[in-house]
């Protein structure tokens, strides 16, 4: 009973920030201010508490506002079951760790998520969001390290400069049309946050990831061959599938090949 109530707890609280991560999304971009109260994105209205309610109002409303019928994006509700998802995984997924550890783990993956679907949306990565990222990103590698962590900071360090010098030497044979300056800060994050080996696959899930949703795309009609595609979604995916299923997978791949 009391693992159930600690797995509901997580999920609620995953989807309220989802819902607060969806605000965020909205806001920055359009430099409105992080206080008020929230609005319908149609007819402005001002929303009650009980049309705020994460997924069950989106659910109750049949995906409409109540004030002008006008649907209601399914990015919001998209963004609350994955974060909800996000801390479901990081409570169950992964070997025990220390809360604040946990903690920094939980924010920077947290700004994975609203990176990609803000670069999605916009192409842009606000300097919020990855500000926050790398500063969590690093505060989990300190208190994730062992004692005397040398090795494991060096691993951090390391796994970071991998993505900026990749990234950054396409980035300037290229003049950024391959990659931009957003995705080799996201890339470095990334890095530093995984370390080396998971960093490696990462960088393998989302540029596999990223052709194969890129050529269904293209098949489909729905993107041009030459349109420009957003990176930081595949990058934040494969650095999550790193994460949680990356050790299995090398182990898996070390059987199979040798």
């Amino acid at each position: 009973m009391l693992l159930l109530l600690s797995l509901l707890f997580i999920i609620l609280l995953g989807l309220s920030l989802g819902s607060f991560g969806s605000m965020l999304l909205y806001r920055i971009p359009r430099g409105e201010t992080l206080g008020g109260r929230s609005h319908c994105t149609h007819c402005q209205t001002s929303l009650h508490w009980y049309d705020l309610v994460p997924l069950m109002s989106f659910l109750a409303l049949r995906g409409r506002c109540r004030a002008c019928k006008k649907r209601i994006s399914w990015k919001y509700p998209l963004i609350e079951i994955t974060t909800a998802l996000l801390f479901l995984f990081l409570a169950l997924a992964l070997p025990p760790m220390s809360i604040f550890a946990l903690l920094f783990l939980a924010v920077a993956t947290y700004m994975l998520i609203l990176i990609a679907f803000e670069d999605f949306e916009t192409q842009k990565i606000p300097d919020l969001f990855i500000t926050i990222a790398f500063l969590s990103a690093l505060l989990f590698r300190v208190f994730h390290a062992p004692t005397g962590g040398e090795t494991e900071m060096r691993d951090a360090f390391l796994g970071a400069s991998l993505p900026l010098l990749f990234f950054g030497a396409l980035c300037i044979m290229s003049h950024e049309e391959w990659i931009g300056s957003g995705d080799i800060l996201l890339g470095t994050m990334i890095g530093l946050l995984l370390g080396v080996k998971l960093t490696l696959l990462a960088l393998f899930f989302a540029y596999v990831g990223g052709a194969l949703i890129a050529s269904l795309l293209i098949l489909l009609h729905i993107v041009k061959a030459k349109g420009a595609l957003a990176f930081a979604p595949f990058l934040s995916g494969g650095a999550l599938l790193a994460l949680f299923f990356g050790e299995r997978f090398l182990l898996w791949y070390t059987n199979v090949a040798f």
